[in-house]
């Protein structure tokens, strides 16, 4: 049997895939009080969850991690009304 499948002309590998119990795990995980720091974030399921957890102060009072989309009235460092300022 062939471990190797082709999707829209490119060659994937079954053993790039991790099992279904690594994302699911993650998931259920995600679910409890302990990662309740991790609202609002874009996490991927393969990141450590002991890293994750060491670093929970910062993630939480940051914004990293989180994902938007920016527009006008500019309201952050580094903006176009910065910029033309300085122009």
């Amino acid at each position: 049997m062939n471990s190797a499948f082709l999707v829209g002309g490119i060659t994937y590998h079954k053993a790039y895939f991790p099992s279904v119990s690594l994302p699911a795990s993650f998931i259920v995980w995600l679910s409890s009080p302990e990662a309740r720091f991790l609202k609002s974030k874009f996490l991927w399921s393969n990141w450590d969850v002991d890293e994750l957890k060491s670093q929970a102060k910062e993630i939480e009072s940051s914004g990293i991690f989180r994902v938007g989309l920016g527009g006008w009235p500019f309201d952050s460092v580094g903006t176009a009304g910065d910029f033309l300022a300085r122009t």
